[in-house]
């Protein structure tokens, strides 16, 4: 499946990966939560996944949340669902917008 991944001080990158727990797990070291970044992204069913704790870990800053009343930390998967609950690959509409995103919210 076709998804953004953000790390830290890093620029985006699309990556192909199997989305599953262990995955999912692995690629942001810790216990998932999903992440609403708000209208915008909601109204394309876009969202992130992110390090459960990863601020009780003291990971770094990625980018603003919420008009920069909070901050999300650790590696963020941006990725879609189709409205059912599924989720399903980005599109090249998609990518631009998360690209926007990014740059509004960039630390």
């Amino acid at each position: 499946m076709k998804v953004v991944i953000k790390q830290p001080n890093e620029d985006m990158e699309v990556k192909d990966i199997t989305v599953n727990l262990k995955n999912l797990q692995g690629i942001v070291d810790g216990y998932i939560e999903g992440v609403y970044l708000g209208v915008k992204m909601a109204y394309k069913n876009i969202f992130a996944y992110g390090d459960d704790e990863a601020k009780l870990k003291d990971k770094e800053p990625n980018f603003w949340l919420h008009n920069k009343r909070d901050v999300f930390c650790g590696t963020a998967i941006f990725t879609k669902e189709n409205g059912f609950g599924e989720e399903i690959d980005l599109t090249d509409d998609d990518i631009k917008l998360i690209k926007e995103f990014l740059k509004e919210n960039k630390i």
